[in-house]
């Protein structure tokens, strides 16, 4: 199963427990569409590689968009000349944190497209030490246009959701995925796409 569909089935039905181990912390009902890519662009001679993910979260009337992209800088030694002596590399990390824009992943999941302004902190981590080195504030633009590829999958199972009041009821679990193409693009720069997925995840009370 493609790391991404691991990602969509994590963020939809995280909470969602099987019947044999019901408790308290089962979730609620789900119903989510989510698009994914992982990709890798290169930006004034430097490669990053990256992942953004969209979540159109049906039941609470919400769109949530994430992403981030990362490198490693040259490797160097660490400590040289001592016991503890090693071989790392530092590294350089954006997260977005705030978004601005749309998002959108049909019913039938053949597509998605996602268009939208993240802003973030870039961190640079000493190899070495773990420490960060620096960290500065950055926004970047992101568009990204999916379309569905290959048969869709369907799975279903018998979990155990949480209702409003408290309550515990038997409920049905189904999810739907099916591989993706198309094109990412970061500030205006055109990715290379190394994966993606469309994902529909559903869990309602029998």
């Amino acid at each position: 199963m493609h790391r991404l569909l691991r990602a969509g089935v994590a963020a939809c039905l995280l909470f969602v427990v099987p019947v044999s181990t019901a408790s308290a912390a089962a979730g609620g009902p789900t119903n989510a569409f989510i698009a994914g890519a992982s990709f890798t662009f290169v930006a004034r001679g430097v490669e990053w590689s990256g992942h953004l993910s969209v979540v159109d979260d049906r039941l609470n009337g919400v769109v949530r968009e994430s992403v981030f992209f990362d490198r490693q800088g040259a490797e160097r030694v660490c400590y040289a000349g001592t016991p503890d002596e090693f071989l790392s590399n530092d590294s350089f990390e954006f997260f977005g944190q705030q978004f601005r824009g749309d998002a959108t992943v049909r019913d039938d999941l053949s597509s998605a497209r996602a268009q939208f302004t993240a802003s973030g902190q870039k961190v640079a981590v000493d190899g070495c030490t773990g420490e960060i080195i620096s960290l500065k504030a950055e926004r970047h633009v992101f568009e990204a246009k999916l379309t569905g590829t290959g048969e869709i999958t369907v799975e279903t199972s018998e979990t155990v959701i949480e209702l409003p009041d408290g309550t515990l009821v038997p409920a049905t679990s189904t999810t739907s995925s099916r591989a993706a193409d198309g094109k990412v693009e970061v500030d205006k720069i055109d990715a290379v796409m190394t994966d993606a997925s469309l994902f529909h995840g559903v869990t309602l009370p029998n």
